[in-house]
């Protein structure tokens, strides 16, 4: 089980402003209000923000009762399952490239994370217009990343860059279940009805869901 590394002057970018716990929800407003071009933009004029904005993220999870729950655990265990398989994986919004750094030494699984900033040998994308060829990829993850104004977009292009019957992996809050369902849906992604945790509970934080191209 990943549990959350405490945060270390070595990785925390030093400002002189302290980031809050309301710096970090005003963050997330805007990241999850403005188009991800601007949040793209603004992170690189600034990446003391994107690292302050996982430190804390990364600070609270520690303190999360039900470790296993947490989505990077989950997403974890959907992977084991699929190891004996040679796949292309794309961690899409990967933060601090957590897959990447696990499996890198697989010799079944390439994995690739994209995010605003580099961090952990991660590479520099916006997630709604990704460097892939058409028909490419096995698998796209999204962990908590569906964030900004154009999200439909993401998933548009994790569409196009997947081979047929390729997967997406979606972790997101409760709330957002049927209107993220519904966009796969109308996009031509179809559950994966043996693998999905379909759980668009609004009692339980997150749901997981396995789709794919159609």
């Amino acid at each position: 089980v990943y549990k959350p590394k405490e945060t270390s002057k070595s990785s925390t970018y030093d400002t002189k402003t302290k980031f809050t716990p309301s710096n970090y929800q005003k963050l997330g407003r805007k990241m999850s209000t403005q188009k991800s071009t601007t949040t793209r933009k603004m992170f690189q004029d600034d990446k003391t923000l994107w690292h302050q904005y996982h430190d804390h993220r990364d600070t609270s999870f520690q303190g999360y009762k039900e470790q296993e729950q947490l989505p990077i655990n989950i997403i974890t265990n959907m992977l084991e399952k699929r190891k004996k398989h040679k796949l292309n994986i794309l961690d899409l919004g990967c933060g601090r490239n957590h897959f990447y750094n696990r499996y890198k030494e697989h010799k079944n699984f390439k994995i690739t994370g994209y995010d605003h900033v580099s961090c952990n040998d991660s590479k520099v994308a916006d997630i709604s217009e990704l460097p892939e060829e058409d028909d490419s990829v096995d698998i796209c993850i999204f962990s908590q990343s569906l964030m900004g104004y154009n999200w439909k977009d993401y998933l548009k292009e994790a569409y196009r860059v997947l081979r047929y019957h390729g997967e997406i992996i979606v972790c997101e809050t409760s709330e957002k279940y049927q209107d993220i369902l519904d966009t796969c849906e109308e996009i031509g992604f179809v559950k994966m009805k043996e693998l999905s945790l379909d759980n668009g509970d609004k009692e339980n934080r997150w749901f997981y869901l396995t789709m794919i191209k159609n």
